[in-house]
């Protein structure tokens, strides 16, 4: 196989077949397709672990790590909303900083949208 960027008309790409990583290539110009088996001797780079964690999604069929992992993603995301209802209830509390506090939600509530949009955008 042609090595990556030396060839145009080549779409490469890997994929995994029962625990095996394979390296896939398919000429655009015939149509011919070559599989290899990847060989990887080297550990996963930090950046691949952390990707592969913020995008796994669903629990596994057996508890292992993975589904140690997603009950903890879980349990933070319910921290995190239990955490904002609580800021919200102890702010309302306070009367000597409503007004402000109102502004710096409302802020905050715009910058957020703003950046959602945005990043819809930019991912689009």
């Amino acid at each position: 196989m042609p090595t990556p960027g030396t060839a145009r008309g080549f779409l490469e790409f890997t994929t995994t077949v029962r625990d095996t990583i394979w390296r896939v290539e398919y000429d655009l110009t015939n149509g011919k397709v070559v599989a290899e088996p990847e060989q990887r001797n080297v550990s996963p780079r930090a950046r691949d672990v952390l990707l592969r964690m913020h995008t796994t999604r669903g629990y596994p069929n057996t508890i292992g790590a993975q589904w140690i992992w997603a009950v903890l993603v879980d349990g933070m995301a319910l921290l995190l909303l239990f955490w904002a209802a609580s800021g919200l209830i102890m702010w309302w509390q306070l009367k000597a900083v409503r007004r402000s506090g109102a502004v710096v939600l409302a802020l905050s509530a715009t910058m957020a949208v703003a950046l959602t949009l945005g990043l819809y955008r930019a991912l689009r």
